[in-house]
């Protein structure tokens, strides 16, 4: 179900390094994915935090990018793209999710969270990936 896991790092539960811990394998990077809005960033870098060193931790740079591209091509201007009304949750560092970008397109996305928006997953499809 969509946003059982925002609810669930809010908690303050660690489930991530706990079923990462039962892999077994001598080493795991974990690759993230997710809206780029306040909310799906935000979970990104609790995330990352619950990790720690433990683990390698990266964001997935070429869906964020192409995201990113894609609600360009449909939305020119930033802050016509879908509200979130997010406003409750404080903008989160951003460096995860421009790593790879363009200067403009990384100023696109910060704009979109900025101003409370979502880029969607969605904008991509399997075919994309």
């Amino acid at each position: 179900c969509r946003g059982a896991g925002r609810r669930h790092a809010r908690a303050g539960a660690q489930p991530a390094v706990a079923s990462a811990d039962t892999l077994g394998a001598d080493s795991v990077e974990v690759l993230y994915w997710g809206d780029i809005d306040r909310a799906g960033v935000d979970l990104m870098m609790k995330l990352r935090a619950e990790l720690g060193e433990k683990y390698k931790f990266s964001s997935f740079s070429p869906a964020y990018g192409l995201m990113v591209r894609r609600a360009m091509e449909r939305f020119p201007d930033p802050t016509d793209n879908e509200s979130t009304g997010q406003a409750n949750i404080d903008v989160p560092d951003m460096s995860l999710v421009c790593e790879g970008m363009s200067a403009e397109e990384a100023d696109y996305a910060r704009t979109v969270v900025e101003s409370c928006g979502l880029i969607p997953q969605e904008i991509l499809t399997k075919r994309d990936l």
